[in-house]
């Protein structure tokens, strides 16, 4: 059975259904397998989308954001060798953009640039 990739976030999922009666038991692993159809919902971005994200971190070299009270977004205040100058406090909304994407662990984080209030 092919593992299929989401291409993103998992966020959510709803009407499961089984596709089969019986499922399968894959080598020595201690899951059962059944291949189901469902719809999902995924949270997708791409470098360069403009996205908005609540300020939880101000430091000296950087803002901590998050995305949708769960993706983390590093914005570092150095870019191209000048630094922004940007205003904000802890839970500040504020938009950015997408420079990187990372997954670690099948945890998405991100890195962004140009944040505005």
């Amino acid at each position: 059975m092919p593992e299929r990739k989401f291409g993103g976030a998992l966020i959510a999922y709803s009407n499961i259904k089984l596709l089969r009666d019986n499922g399968r038991v894959i080598d020595d692993a201690p899951f059962i397998h059944f291949k189901i159809q469902a719809d999902f919902v995924l949270f997708r971005p791409s470098v360069g989308s403009c996205l908005r994200g609540v300020v939880n971190k101000v430091g000296k070299d950087h803002i901590g954001l998050l995305v949708h009270d769960h993706f983390n977004v590093s914005v570092p205040l150095l870019q191209n060798g000048h630094r922004e100058e940007v205003t904000v406090v802890k839970g500040d909304s504020c938009t950015f953009t997408v420079s990187h994407l990372y997954m670690h662990r099948n945890l998405l984080s991100m890195r962004g640039k140009h944040v505005q209030r």
